[in-house]
């Protein structure tokens, strides 16, 4: 059985973890979507490149993590990629995409409340950070700057589960919603799916990422080839998910409890 601390209680799956201190924060009317400005392209370049050289090291040899199927990546070299995985990992999925896609560049969908964190979140823009826009306006903002990422050759990164939880060995229940951006731009679509196995000399288990696609659908409309892409890569993250041989951290369903 598992230690107390690694049992967590879910009321659905919608329940966040790791929660910001400011899970309502607004992003600021003249939030820089693109960095075009030559101190802020070199400001990005070199932290990038310093998150680089972090994440081999943690990845490797904290987490233990093992990239299987990065040369299906080469595919689409000459392309811009949207790469979907299952978000376990608080500080892990930060790095292994932009290690996994190198070196093409990463930008990565997250939540506005990673902008209220303290120090860093100052520095998300640079590192890639594209937050859910909170108004109309912003929206259309980072919708021009997927576009033109995509255009640049790069990788869109999007956890469609949303929320972290950590050591996770299932897939979450996620929406098409979130490929109606490769829909409407004909880009290749891969997943990436976090497996977890029994380590022999470690507590903790060995990761291992593995990078499926790419994956394209046909339809009338982009509604329609979005719900095929979903499909398509839920179908594959599910089956990949079934490698994982052990529970690091057991999730249970909370129950309540209500007198007659």
């Amino acid at each position: 059985m598992p230690k107390k601390e690694r049992i967590r209680k879910y009321s659905s799956y919608d329940t966040d973890f790791c929660e910001t201190r400011d899970q309502n924060f607004n992003i600021p009317e003249n939030y820089r979507w693109l960095c075009e400005k030559n101190a802020d392209k070199l400001l990005s370049a070199v932290l990038y490149a310093i998150a680089l050289f972090f994440s081999f090291f943690y990845l490797r040899f904290f987490l233990k993590i093992r990239i299987k199927g990065r040369e299906k990546l080469k595919l689409a070299e000459n392309e811009g990629i949207f790469l979907y995985a299952n978000h376990t990992q608080p500080v892990g999925d930060v790095f292994l995409p932009a290690f996994a896609c190198f070196p093409k560049r990463i930008y990565t969908v997250v939540s506005r409340a990673n902008l209220a964190i303290p120090v860093v979140g100052k520095l998300l823009p640079y590192l890639g950070a594209l937050p859910i826009a909170d108004s109309i306006s912003g929206m259309a903002q980072m919708s021009k700057a997927i576009k033109k990422h995509i255009s640049d050759k790069r990788s869109v990164v999007i956890y469609p589960e949303a929320h972290v939880w950590e050591y996770y060995t299932g897939i979450r229940p996620f929406s098409n919603e979130a490929f109606l951006y490769p829909a409407r731009l004909g880009a290749p679509v891969y997943c990436m799916t976090l497996t977890y196995k029994k380590s022999k000399r470690c507590r903790r288990p060995h990761a291992y990422a593995h990078i499926d696609g790419p994956f394209f659908a046909e339809g009338k409309n982009a509604y329609e080839r979005s719900v095929r892409l979903f499909e398509s890569v839920l179908k594959c993250m599910n089956e990949r998910s079934k490698e994982s041989d052990c529970e690091y951290i057991v999730y249970e369903k909370a129950t309540d409890h209500k007198r007659d």
